[in-house]
């Protein structure tokens, strides 16, 4: 089992202790000797297990030759459909002015077919892969807003996105990598003739982060994109009417760590960074990797860095300008971190 460990760190103030009347007030005595508590979980969903052993990480695209991305797409392409495509009629898109050769490098962009019925594209510069059918009039309304799955989810709607999960790793195994990550359902949304899921990716047990989040530091003021799920959009008879994969990276282990902050620590480090008046009910609280895009200075080569971190999701913070928010504790170094999630 993964050890905890003690680290003495030196927090900054942000920008959340100015929210004191905005937040639901805590109307416990000042004079109390009790600590106040800061953060409820009371109705959270907890996925704070304790694993084995976490990692820093390196994450780069795929490497592809044109045949190998080629065979993938088409083959991806009749499963998903059930149409064969030429190879004569994809359609490569570089960067440059040039195919340089036609290789899968730094100048390919994408990848991508347009039929009468379905559209396709894979993406290599954020290793994504998306498939959609154009069928009019077969759209699926989707109701209400995201859930959470849950031990409180419809047991029906659960083994749905399981068999989903099932179902997409043996049709897309080339834009999945199940030899690498495991799918776990995430969020879905229910309609009148189908459902959509969302799947998280975990590595060696620990998700990668699949919020979109912007820092809320007026200092650092940048959005950054954590695509690590694939989405699928399934009618009532089982078929996928839409997919999308994001997790097609080639991942490699760059330190290893056998202690980190307890749970316990994370929620004393929030605490020690938001304001004295307020109450956040948690809606989620994970270890996941972090994602963080990098590029490398020498061959200007794009890929991305991931740190184990505690997150704890707020989805009704009570701050008008920041309706949901995340704050995050490097699980390693005890740095703190607040974002407002889209």
């Amino acid at each position: 089992m993964l050890k905890t460990r003690k680290t003495m760190v030196i927090i900054a103030t942000v920008i959340l202790m100015s929210f004191t009347c905005s937040c639901q007030n805590n109307n416990s005595d000042s004079s109390s000797e009790t600590k106040r508590e800061k953060l409820k979980f009371d109705n959270a969903i907890m996925d704070t297990d304790s694993v084995d052993v976490c990692y820093s990480l390196k994450l780069t695209r795929k490497e592809w030759t044109k045949d190998s991305l080629t065979d993938c797409y088409t083959e991806a392409f009749t499963e998903f459909s059930g149409q064969v495509i030429s190879k004569d009629d994809l359609i490569y898109d570089y960067l440059g002015e040039s195919e340089d050769s036609g290789k899968i490098d730094d100048s390919f962009y994408m990848l991508y077919s347009d039929t009468e019925n379905v559209s396709s594209r894979y993406q290599h510069f954020s290793c994504y892969y998306k498939s959609e059918f154009n069928y009019a009039g077969k759209q699926i309304s989707l109701v209400g807003s995201q859930e959470y799955f849950s031990e409180n989810t419809d047991k029906r709607i659960y083994d749905k996105a399981e068999s989903c999960i099932n179902m997409v790793e043996d049709r897309f195994t080339g834009f999945l990598s199940p030899e690498t990550y495991d799918m776990f359902p995430y969020r879905y949304r229910t309609g009148d003739k189908g459902c959509f899921f969302q799947y998280g990716v975990k590595y060696k047990d620990i998700p990668f982060d699949t919020s979109v989040y912007v820092s809320m530091d007026e200092d650092n003021p940048g959005t950054y994109l954590s695509a690590s799920f694939a989405e699928i959009l399934i009618d009532n008879e089982n078929n996928i009417r839409s997919f999308t994969s994001y997790n097609n990276w080639d991942v490699s282990e760059t330190e290893k760590y056998e202690e980190i902050l307890s749970f316990d620590e994370a929620c004393e480090i929030v605490e020690e960074n938001i304001s004295e008046d307020v109450v956040f009910n948690v809606t989620r609280a994970d270890l996941v990797y972090k994602l963080i895009e990098a590029n490398d200075e020498n061959t200007f080569t794009l890929y991305w860095t991931a740190e184990p971190c505690w997150k704890f999701t707020i989805d009704a913070s009570g701050i008008a300008a920041f309706p949901r928010i995340a704050f995050l504790v490097n699980a390693v170094t005890g740095e703190f971190e607040s974002y407002q999630l889209s």
